[in-house]
């Protein structure tokens, strides 16, 4: 397909100032995830290199749209390129190993993990491949990056499936959504939770990719923050939990909003709810301040530390993991 070059430009302006934008909240969101003083070292190391691949990646595009409007050589421009590919796949796979992680702790599917790390290291060799194609302008580099988009469309969406269909689940069980909760909203938290954004967004910009539509420049240049955002969507939005422990029948754990998806939380309804336990009247509407963030996912570890735990009347607030 031929690309008019002033429509090109455009699409890669319009596409470094979302970059921008996306990066600046990825920032806030990540100061306010370790000012929580999360506990898992797998995890602040996950969105600590997430961030480093997305500021070099944020960069990256911000040159790469300085040497197009200069009018330098596609031979100058080489670098930049594969300097894209290498960060934004490097950041798809730091969220996706997060993803199987969690998925393994809630369902521990060797199988499916095995399955599913194959497809991980599969998409990020093409990547790799794809990437050192570009710098000796290689005519396999376009197919390879083909190939490299298809397999982490379709690792993103077997991910979210495999997730979704377990988050759903848990929706379903334990009564940790109440009647209150609209099929609009248990949907709207099911795409949060479970990585089906991204794998959307992933499997748009495949398609556009093989048709080589000029919009696949404007989609790939974001995706990388796209992930991050994901994976800190999942530290950051949680929902209240109901576990049952020896010293109360249902003990309310309230595991949500935190700093910029609080709009996210209020629209879920994430709040204290009054209850009564074994004769002790507990209120709630809890500040944000008091309340301390976690992730949907993390509802089986919630459960095994109320059994090793004697939880009080009160409902006690868990940490970030």
């Amino acid at each position: 397909m031929n690309v008019d070059p002033l429509l090109a430009e455009v699409l890669q302006l319009a596409a470094s100032w979302v970059n921008v934008g996306l990066y600046t909240l990825e920032v806030v969101l990540v100061v306010g995830y370790f000012r929580k003083r999360p506990t898992r070292p797998f995890y602040r190391a996950a969105v600590s290199a997430m961030l480093l691949f997305d500021t070099v990646c944020t960069l990256d595009v911000c040159v790469h749209v300085c040497f197009r409007i200069m009018g330098l050589s596609e031979d100058a421009q080489l670098v930049p390129n594969a300097i894209s590919v290498f960060m934004t796949y490097a950041t798809a796979t730091a969220e996706e190993i997060v993803m199987c992680y969690v998925f393994y702790t809630l369902t521990h599917n060797l199988f499916l993990l095995l399955v599913l790390g194959t497809l991980i290291v599969g998409h990020l060799s093409l990547a790799l491949v794809s990437g050192s194609l570009m710098l000796v302008r290689s005519s396999m580099a376009l197919r390879v990056a083909s190939a490299s988009s298809v397999t982490c469309a379709s690792t993103d969406l077997a991910i979210a499936g495999c997730l979704a269909f377990k988050v759903w689940k848990l929706m379903g069980s334990a009564h940790l959504l109440d009647s209150r909760f609209s099929l609009a909203r248990r949907f709207f938290l099911l795409v949060i939770s479970s990585g089906l954004l991204v794998a959307t967004n992933t499997l748009l910009m495949t398609g556009l990719l093989l048709t080589r539509n000029p919009a696949f420049s404007f989609f790939y240049s974001c995706q990388g923050r796209v992930y991050a955002l994901t994976l800190l969507g999942n530290f950051l939005v949680g929902i209240p939990f109901r576990a049952s422990s020896p010293g109360s029948a249902a003990q309310e754990l309230d595991l949500s909003r935190s700093m910029g998806l609080r709009i996210a939380s209020g629209i879920l309804g994430t709040h204290d709810r009054r209850h009564t336990t074994g004769g002790n009247h507990t209120s709630g509407a809890t500040g944000m301040g008091e309340v301390n963030s976690g992730s949907l996912y993390y509802s089986r570890w919630v459960k095994e530390q109320c059994k090793e735990a004697d939880m009080p009347s009160r409902p006690r607030v868990m940490s970030v993991p």
